[in-house]
């Protein structure tokens, strides 16, 4: 039994961005994703509901609610705030898929600063020898910040521990356009 859907040509014709930024709780000048996203699903009482379900390399599989992935991002927001991570600036980050991943794009967005991707689909070429890479692509941006999900810089070499906040670091300098 499927729904009444109207046609296409009916939902442009009753399309409107107002309500779309009113559903969403934006304004024309602000939007604020990690809200968006998984906030206002706990404010709502639905944190407990799955927001992401995971499959790793494995076979292994993880639900994470609402609310872990609220508060587990506004834990990275405040290591952020600490560091001195202000609106506007930018955080890189080499991460695994893994859930842990969207927590840091989550947490980087409730601090208004801008998350930087360090892409790896070119394989581990892209990212040897890691350090210089990483401080070229960190640097270029104007990134002040650095999230490395050192785990796999190359696969053929033996798996680093993984990151603790004291591997996180914290440097360049503000870009600032006039």
């Amino acid at each position: 039994m499927g729904r009444d859907r109207p046609s296409y040509h009916e939902a442009l014709d009753r399309f409107r961005w107002s309500d779309v930024l009113n559903e969403l709780e934006w304004s024309a000048q602000t939007v604020n994703l990690a809200t968006t996203i998984v906030d206002r699903h706990v404010s709502e009482g639905k944190g407990d509901r799955t927001a992401l379900i995971w499959v790793g390399e494995s076979g292994e599989v993880r639900h994470v609610s609402f609310r872990a992935l609220s508060e587990q991002s506004a834990r990275f927001a405040n290591l952020l705030t600490r560091l001195g991570m202000k609106t506007g600036d930018r955080v890189a980050a080499l991460m695994p898929r893994v859930p842990e991943t969207l927590s840091v794009i989550l947490g980087t967005l409730k601090t208004g600063a801008i998350y930087v991707p360090i892409f790896t689909g070119f394989g581990s070429g892209a990212l040897i020898p890691a350090p210089s890479v990483m401080s070229e692509r960190v640097g270029r941006p104007g990134a002040r910040a650095a999230a490395p999900g050192a785990r796999w810089w190359r696969a053929d070499r033996p798996a680093h521990p993984p990151p603790r906040a004291s591997s996180f670091r914290r440097g360049g300098s503000r870009s600032r356009s006039k």
